[in-house]
């Protein structure tokens, strides 16, 4: 039987991140979560961001939402799992862009945190092991 993993908010609330590419509009806000059920580690990391379309040639108004990326890594040291993984891979979402959209920057990374601070352990959906076949890919709740 495979142990279920027990997910472990390491760290606190932090909005240094850059993860959104040419679509981040403003600030992200990450939290991470580790686990050790496996032996070796496994990081999630959730980061929320403020993202914005390409302006089109036709002068429409900016229009600002939140875009989510999840982080996947087995490691062998939980605290530095960038310098000691084995194995990751990334999630890229819309996040909530479908039930809103912003007209400013700040109110798109003011909605990103709120949303990172609602995410919760219980949230993640991810078995710990490497998946390779995106058909086993977690998908965020």
């Amino acid at each position: 039987m495979t142990a279920v993993p027990v997910w472990i908010e390491t760290g606190t609330l932090d909005d240094r991140d850059d993860i959104g590419g040419d679509i981040q509009a403003g600030r992200a806000f990450v939290r991470r979560f580790a686990d050790r059920t496996h032996g070796a580690g496994a990081v999630v990391d959730v980061h929320y961001y403020a993202a914005q379309d390409h302006p089109c040639a036709s002068g429409a108004r900016a229009e600002f939402w939140v875009g989510r990326a999840t982080t996947y890594t087995r490691c062998t040291d939980i605290r530095r799992p960038g310098d000691t993984e084995d194995w990751s891979d990334a999630m890229f979402s819309d996040g909530d862009r479908d039930h809103a959209t912003f007209t400013t920057v700040e109110a798109a990374e003011c909605r990103a945190e709120q949303l990172a601070r609602a995410f919760s352990a219980t949230d993640i959906r991810w078995d710990g092991q490497p998946f390779r076949d995106w058909s086993r890919a977690p998908h965020p709740k």
